[in-house]
């Protein structure tokens, strides 16, 4: 039978689908392309349905309502001229009506016009100039008609009154509409004509209205250009998003958001709308291309679990317990590794796979029904073993404790199950003999890395004076400092293991450059000298002495490989158990192998340089 555990998350993992992944929809949506560039219609996005069955129906994607038009159709300045000369035309008739007003009205209207303009001795209405010394005379704005100057100033002020009475209709219009984007037309196109207008009145205070009634809607269409950028912007981020759930409703939020957004300059609108769009539609094909590699894994995987199924099939009625349980496990083990199938074949596929593992271990569950008494003498055997185990515990002999305690782990495996009511209680207790001498040990050699970690800091320094002097023409100073720093090194321990070898040749290294440097100046050297007796004798203690000199370094050499050899050989016995263990292992063999072949050549060597110092001496 399948573990109780293992079944359990067997069955949730083949009724439920995998953590992220969602079933696809029938139908991906997309977005629509806008009718105008201020009326844009966005798609409202279908998501992925909870339910499989529910994937299954086709789900249509509903266009967003239009956005509010930019703003109203504006008039021309030639339009706006029309009508209000339409309003108040200045005519004979006018000009009459005018002068039929009450005095008092009458009185009011010729003095504001005549506060603004004035009637020329050709009978031009015009307005007052600067009234600055060669100054241009102000625009003409019409013509008298009728004989009364005042009923022909009054008619132009009357009509002023007109042009104020629809700036503040605007102004009422504007007040009540929260959107005043709408109105920007009719405010630029007022602003435009106004200054220009045959009128007389306070232009300056009129156009001063005006303004501030564009700076409103303009700063209010700067603020929605804000707010789409920043939609853009997040729908941009979403667009390469693979949380494929969340992200659709964060899409689907940032239309109804886009919804609600007023209009925002005409040369920006459709190069936003087309990015909004453009990134909603680069996310669903995403999405839409995930649930159908989704879709083909999924068949991919019912593929499988059927061969898995004939193949536990085939163990079924096995009477071999021990292949053909390992062999089941490691079906049952692969059968978790494959994915989700389709759900309708989900439960069925299971059954099949479980009914024939369930077979075979409930036939060798009745074959091991009699094992009882192997397994007291299994659970005897074991608690010798934690006996045994305990009195290692405290041991600080570390490289044969840690051998004792494989060899008992090692016996451990070799002894079968236990009953089942002891088997925590003994393993527990074993363990922990274990665990106590293994933690103790793992303490030991922390400490002794922090210890080759200070080692290896001095030796790094050692190296650093070594190459600075490897250069010096001061020889015989310069070799008692080296001789000096070789002793230094040999105070100073081991390192880690990875830096021993590269750190000692960097160091050798740089005693041999000058050392080197140095027989090579003493050679020349003995060659320049005369023959003479005296000479040659003198030639011969030098050369005697360089020979010792490299011999006894040679010697070091080898003494210190020597030594690197035996640590790595005591590492052998103490590398601790684990993954890598058989690595570490032929990494320190071949090591080992390479520092042997090196030893055998410097052995060779440092027995030349003794021939040649034998060869000296009997010279002298």
């Amino acid at each position: 039978m399948l573990d109780h555990d293992d079944r359990e998350t067997q069955m949730h993992e083949e009724t439920t689908t995998l953590a992220g992944e969602e079933t696809a929809p029938a139908e991906e949506a997309t977005f629509s392309a806008p009718t105008a560039p201020e009326q844009p219609e966005i798609a409202e996005q279908t998501e992925p349905s909870e339910e499989p069955e529910e994937s299954e129906e086709d789900t249509e994607a509903h266009a967003a309502e239009p956005s509010p038009q930019a703003e109203e159709l504006a008039p021309t300045p030639e339009e706006e001229q029309a009508r209000i000369e339409s309003e108040a035309p200045l005519t004979d008739e006018n000009v009459a009506h005018v002068e039929s007003q009450s005095a008092h009205d009458r009185a009011e209207l010729a003095a504001e016009g005549a506060r603004w303009g004035h009637v020329d001795e050709e009978g031009n209405i015009r307005l007052h100039g600067s009234g600055e010394e060669g100054a241009e005379p102000g625009r003409i704005i019409g013509k008298m008609k009728g004989k009364s100057p005042e009923a022909a100033l009054a008619s132009f002020a009357l009509k002023f009154r007109q042009i104020t009475q629809r700036v503040e209709d605007l102004e009422r219009e504007m007040e009540a509409q929260e959107d005043k984007t709408r109105f920007v037309g009719r405010v630029c196109t007022l602003l435009g004509w106004i200054p220009k207008a045959n009128a007389l009145g306070d232009f300056d205070s009129l156009v001063a209205r005006l303004q501030v009634l564009d700076e409103a809607s303009r700063a209010q269409m700067e603020e929605n250009l804000r707010r789409k950028e920043e939609v853009v912007r997040r729908i941009e981020e979403l667009s390469e998003s693979s949380e494929w759930k969340p992200a659709a409703e964060a899409i689907k939020a940032l239309q109804a958001e886009w919804k609600t957004l007023g209009p925002v300059p005409r040369e920006r609108n459709d190069e936003l709308w087309q990015r909004f769009r453009g990134a909603g539609n680069r996310f669903f094909e995403r999405r839409k291309e995930h649930y159908e590699a989704q879709e083909r894994e999924h068949r991919e995987n019912l593929l499988r679990k059927e061969e898995l199924c004939a193949r536990a099939e085939e163990h079924s009625g096995s009477t071999d317990w021990k292949s053909a349980g390992a062999a089941l496990k490691a079906l049952q083990a692969e059968w978790k590794t494959v994915g989700p199938v389709p759900k309708e074949q989900n439960e069925p596929v299971w059954e099949r796979f479980r009914k024939a593992n369930d077979a075979f271990f409930e036939r060798r569950q009745a074959h091991f029904s009699q094992a009882d008494t192997d397994q007291n003498e299994n659970l005897r055997r074991k608690e010798e073993l934690c006996v045994r185990a305990e009195e290692l515990s405290g041991s600080t002999d570390w490289r044969v404790t840690a051998d004792a305690f494989k060899a008992l782990q090692e016996e451990w495996k070799a002894i079968g199950p236990v009953p089942k009511e002891q088997n925590e209680a003994v393993w527990e207790r074993f363990r922990g003999a274990a665990d106590q001498f293994f933690t103790r040990r793992k303490t030991h050699y922390d400490q002794l890395e922090k210890e080759q970690k200070e080692n290896l800091r001095r030796k790094v320094a050692l190296c650093e004076q070594a190459e600075s002097l490897s250069t010096s023409e001061e020889f015989k100073a310069t070799s008692e400092a080296l001789k000096g720093l070789q002793a230094e090194w040999k105070t100073v321990g081991p390192v880690p293991r990875a830096k021993a070898e590269s750190l000692w040749d960097r160091f050798r290294k740089a005693n041999d450059a000058f050392f080197a440097r140095r027989t090579a100046f003493f050679d020349q050297r003995d060659q320049d000298r005369s023959r003479n007796k005296e000479d040659w004798q003198g030639r011969l203690r030098e050369a005697l002495d360089r020979k010792k000199d490299q011999a006894d370094r040679l010697r070091e050499s080898i003494r210190y490989d020597e030594d690197t050899a035996e640590r790595w050989r005591t590492r052998l016995t103490d590398i601790r158990p684990g993954a890598r263990e058989q690595e570490i292992r032929q990494d320190i063999e071949g090591r080992l192998a390479d520092m042997e072949t090196k030893l055998g050549t410097k052995r060779s060597r440092l027995q030349e340089i003794e021939e040649d110092i034998r060869s000296i001496e009997a010279k002298m």
